[in-house]
């Protein structure tokens, strides 16, 4: 590993939180919205207002990371809309 690459993983001093984001591309391309899920314990809607597209779904977690729930609400709410056949007697 090269050092610049090191210094990537090195800790940084600053006022940086945690920020997780889950995402992905359908077989077909679809735009698949992500979960952008941030440090918190509530979900205050200044946060992020008019700096993320309106289509994507935020969430908060103690400590910015995702867990199951926040895994299955993202595949209930934004993976299996956007991935549903057409034809629901296909696959």
């Amino acid at each position: 590993m090269k050092s610049d690459e090191k210094a990537a993983f090195l800790r940084q001093p600053g006022s940086r939180e945690t920020v997780t984001v889950i995402e992905a591309v359908g077989i077909f391309a679809q735009d698949i919205p992500p979960i952008v899920i941030m440090k918190g314990e509530k979900h205050p809607y200044g946060w992020y207002h008019g700096e993320m597209p309106s289509h994507w779904t935020t969430a908060v977690s103690p400590n910015g990371w995702t867990d199951a729930y926040l895994g299955l609400q993202w595949l209930v709410r934004n993976f299996e809309p956007h991935t549903r056949p057409e034809d629901l007697s296909e696959y």
